[in-house]
């Protein structure tokens, strides 16, 4: 489903939500985060994905559509 959406949508609660569209000022405090994250974890154990990476939240079952996110560890695929 969405892959085939003009919107985006996250898993909460057990139900899926549409999320709102990003301005041009929401998408370059994005950019300026993730390269300031990505900047303060160089060489670190933690990596900084794109709003690409679909995530998952184990502990809470949230999927949220976040326009960023830093993982410490392992990075699993989608289940199969």
């Amino acid at each position: 489903m969405e892959a085939m959406s003009p919107l985006r949508h996250e898993w909460l609660d057990g139900a899926v939500k549409a999320t709102a569209g990003g301005t041009p000022a929401h998408a370059a405090i994005a950019v300026n985060v993730t390269t300031q994250r990505s900047t303060e974890l160089r060489g670190k154990r933690c990596r900084v994905f794109s709003a690409d990476l679909r995530i998952r939240v184990r502990t809470t079952g949230l999927g949220p559509s976040a326009d960023a996110s830093v993982i410490c560890g392992g990075v699993r695929g989608p289940p199969r």
